[in-house]
């Protein structure tokens, strides 16, 4: 495929060698779970608000998400068709480029012709039906020329936003919509306080998305020429509209649970659930969220939600139909095997926040963990006098086990004082110290290997710190065997005259 010629008659071994599944090609793993997950949501939320039953929504579903697929495989089909030029001067792979141009029209109309297949099989409403050619249009002229508006601004900002989330939410609401027995349900003040809030919570989040792509993507888009609204700002320019977007989004959910109360509880009982889970891993990692005057840290925070929206919303509004419909319990199940690496990745993030919630409890602190590493903490007194790690795994290194205490200001030339005592279930060797709490992770005044052994030992440190930092942590290395080992009483402060007599 290095010539014209042989891009325009290449033998169907060729052919048939260089197809790449729809996965690969429509980018699948780059918005299944983020912009369908969330859709689904709210089409089960939707037959939840209008009365739908349990066939009918059924049938919806399972047409929305066969159309969802088709239109985000569309969407970035045709992106990467029209960014073929710009990716390789970036240096970033793009699968399109191994076609001929027939070929890429041929993936990109048999998208859209699938996509459009469903309103052919059911009845649906004009406002369905024009939502559906709005949901293909956009990322049509996001992406080709004469428009190509991700060149243009806040413009490609818009037309992002509004095909990525808002433009799919409004068509899967109109759908349900139409297969309600009841329109005085339809039209109905709840009804019309769903839409609102879907539509605001809806565009924030788009918003949110594109902005945060644009702005990852900056450096690679300013290589390859590329102009977009990130590559013309600075990241201190979107800093507060950006937070104000983010609380436009919380606040708009928070009505659309309201909303959804009287007919899915479960919405909002996931959500105070999710809250929970939030606030420990906040409070236990504290000093790392209020870096916010670094750039992904800012990022991070306005990511905090979309967790929720990609696996608990969609999951409690299943099982919310369920209990309606019993005939509907497929679904549940359906979601979890659809959205499976979302729900491990959060099934991990639990375990990590019930660990980070026992050592903030019993500890005052951290218990970092590599993935090669298991261990979690109980009390040895309370409240935080002393805690005993249990480690079920000690992974490969000291460092890969961490007991930390962060958010210690630290000043440079100034002497510290350490002291602990400190014993194991056997003989071992542990790494004490202090280091900064963020890259490049430098100790700063002390560093020690410790032989600890089933005997209380009492240990006091005075040190010199190397540099100033704002978050260090005092923490032990546990790693690299199993076992147990208490902490009992450490003291971190400077030094005082006094503490040169034990």
């Amino acid at each position: 495929m290095s010539t014209k010629s042989s891009e325009s008659s290449l033998p169907s071994r060729v052919i048939a060698a260089n197809m790449h599944s729809i996965q690969i090609l429509g980018r699948v793993d780059n918005w299944w779970y983020s912009k369908v997950a969330p859709v689904l949501a709210i089409s089960f939320c939707a037959a939840l608000i209008y009365q739908v039953p349990a066939w009918p929504t059924a049938r919806s579903i399972v047409l929305i998400a066969f159309v969802g697929l088709c239109a985000g495989s569309y969407g970035h089909l045709i992106n990467d068709a029209f960014d073929i030029e710009a990716d390789r001067k970036a240096g970033k792979q793009n699968h399109m480029a191994e076609f001929a141009p027939w070929q890429r029209i041929l993936f990109c109309a048999l998208a859209l012709t699938l996509g459009f297949a469903p309103a052919l099989l059911v009845s649906i409403s004009t406002t369905s039906l024009l939502l559906l050619g709005a949901e293909f249009l956009l990322p049509t002229i996001y992406s080709a020329p004469p428009f190509r508006l991700k060149e243009r601004g806040v413009l490609g900002l818009l037309s992002d936003s509004l095909g990525a989330h808002l433009v799919p939410c409004l068509y899967v609401i109109s759908i349900l919509a139409h297969d309600s027995p009841s329109p005085v349900l339809v039209h109905a003040r709840a009804s019309y306080a769903f839409v609102g809030f879907t539509a605001l919570w809806a565009s924030s989040l788009g918003l949110i998305g594109i902005l945060i792509h644009e702005l990852e993507d900056r450096e690679s888009d300013l290589l390859a020429g590329s102009r977009t609204f990130a590559t013309g700002i600075e990241f201190q320019t979107v800093r507060r509209p950006m937070a104000f977007l983010y609380g436009v989004e919380l606040c708009s959910f928070a009505g659309l649970a309201s909303v959804l109360f009287p007919v899915a509880p479960a919405v909002a009982v996931t959500g105070l659930f999710f809250v929970a889970t939030v606030v420990v891993r906040l409070a236990a990692q504290w000093p790392h969220y209020r870096h916010y005057d670094r750039d992904t840290t800012a990022i991070q925070w306005w990511q905090l939600s979309h967790p929720f929206y990609e696996t608990y919303l969609p999951l409690a509004a299943a099982i919310q139909c369920a209990c309606l419909h019993p005939a509907l319990s497929v679904f549940p199940v359906l979601l979890l095997v659809a959205f499976a690496p979302t729900w491990k990745q959060q099934a991990e993030e639990l375990q990590d926040t019930c660990i980070a919630a026992a050592a903030w409890i019993f500890w005052g602190g951290r218990l970092d963990l590599d993935r090669s590493a298991k261990a979690f903490t109980w009390p040895l007194a309370f409240p935080r006098l002393g805690t005993h790690v249990h480690i079920g795994k000690g992974g490969p290194d000291r460092w890969s086990i961490r007991l930390v205490r962060p958010g210690l200001p630290i000043r440079g030339g100034s002497e510290y004082l350490a002291r602990f005592k400190v014993r194991s279930d056997r003989n071992r060797k542990i790494v004490f110290g202090i280091w900064q709490d963020h890259e490049p992770w430098e100790p700063l005044g002390h560093c020690e290997e410790l032989q600890v052994s089933p005997e209380w030992q009492t240990v006091w440190r005075t040190f010199t710190a190397t540099g100033d930092d704002r978050y260090a942590y005092f923490g032990f290395w546990l790693g690299g065997e199993q076992g147990s080992v208490d902490v009992w009483r450490l003291v971190m402060r400077k030094v005082h005259p006094s503490d040169s007599i034990r």
